[in-house]
């Protein structure tokens, strides 16, 4: 089983003796959490999505173990009322792709300059990554807004790694799951269309835009795994 290390405030105390069980490992476990007054029986089981999908642990940096959502990676899950789901995503984002938007911004910049382009084209293609990071925040801020909007103000969590940039949670009902995935494109379309309008005068800010508004239009069809869940016909 994957260990988990949990937020401070949560604690974990068996509710029911798994010798009571036909089964090992489905007693129920009794998890509370002093800083959002959750008291909850938990399944064994689910133990592992119950404290992911509210925030109330962080998996492993390093494991091997398969977890409910896939191999364990790195997370930048927050504390339940903490922080706002925008907040959270803000700060997950930055801190994770806050050095790669530097360098980048950088290096494109540098390129520029070697080309000898206007000044102002220099100054286009260092903001040009800092665009994509602000409509990336936009698309996972809107997936988890409106998780918590439409299911529990408490749910989920973000997962940011070098691989992975998603919003966390556990199964929903159809519409809700359906409402869930069509909100982060949304969101990441309105700040694109919000970026074209900032940068049209600039060709670079706004080619740059118009992908990132491409991008959230595919990811309200079908080919992609937000535009899956959206058109999904099974309930």
């Amino acid at each position: 089983m994957t260990t988990f290390a949990l937020h401070d405030g949560v604690t974990l105390e068996p509710a029911a003796s798994e010798a009571t069980s036909s089964r090992p490992g489905t007693g129920t476990v009794r998890v509370t959490d002093t800083a959002t007054g959750i008291d909850a029986l938990v399944a064994a089981p689910d133990l592992p999505r119950f404290l992911l999908d509210n925030a109330l642990a962080r998996p492993p940096r390093r494991s091997a173990t398969p977890c409910p959502w896939g191999r364990a990676r790195r997370t930048r899950a927050e504390p339940p009322g903490c922080r706002s789901a925008c907040e959270a995503t803000v700060l997950a984002l930055v801190r994770a792709g806050g050095p790669l938007v530097l360098v980048s911004g950088l290096a494109l910049s540098g390129g520029f300059v070697l080309l000898h382009a206007p000044p102002r084209w220099v100054a286009a293609a260092a903001f040009a990554p800092v665009l994509v990071l602000l409509v990336t925040i936009a698309h996972e801020a809107g997936h988890w807004v409106a998780l918590r909007v439409l299911v529990d103000g408490r749910a989920g969590a973000i997962l940011v790694d070098w691989r992975t940039c998603a919003v966390l949670h556990g199964d929903l009902a159809h519409p809700q799951d359906r409402w869930v995935a069509a909100a982060g494109p949304a969101a990441g379309l309105v700040a694109g269309i919000g970026s074209i309008a900032v940068t049209h005068f600039d060709p670079i800010g706004a080619w740059t835009s118009a992908v990132l508004v491409a991008v959230n239009l595919l990811g309200l069809l079908p080919v992609t795994a937000d535009g899956q869940r959206v058109f999904r016909s099974r309930p």
